[in-house]
């Protein structure tokens, strides 16, 4: 398998088309599937892409921002906090959303990015979004 870093596995697909994630076709040596997708709101499209029954990506593409990824949600198994930690250490010091564990880091060339730990639905995931639709 590919080596890849937790960045790009966490948010490799932000400030990405629909079209353009549908190309790559194959992620980490393996089919990258399109399993689902949503209408979130007037402007929110979410897809699913998953890699394995236990390996998926949540992605909202926003129509006011060119119908680019503005959030991606990366759920991997037993490995999804440890991918919170290893993203924690490169936070950015002094930036802190209001009344939360979340944290701000740095994404060039997207600018800064909101990242989260979360559990939806019973299963963990981390949520990165730009920090454009905050």
């Amino acid at each position: 398998m590919n080596q890849i870093g937790v960045k790009q596995l966490t948010m490799g697909f932000l400030n990405t088309t629909e079209s353009g994630i549908d190309s790559v076709g194959v992620f980490l040596g393996q089919k990258l599937i399109k399993v689902g997708r949503s209408q979130l709101g007037t402007t929110l499209t979410g897809v699913t892409y998953a890699l394995s029954q236990s390996q998926s990506f949540f992605i909202i593409f926003d129509s006011d921002f060119c119908n680019k990824a503005v959030v991606q949600k990366t759920y991997w198994a037993d490995e999804t906090y440890s991918l919170y930690q290893m993203l924690m250490k490169g936070k950015i010091q002094g930036k802190k959303y209001p009344n939360s564990t979340v944290f701000f880091m740095d994404a060039q060339p997207i600018g800064q990015v909101l990242v989260e730990y979360q559990v939806l639905k019973g299963e963990e995931c981390v949520t990165v979004s730009q920090e454009c639709v905050l």
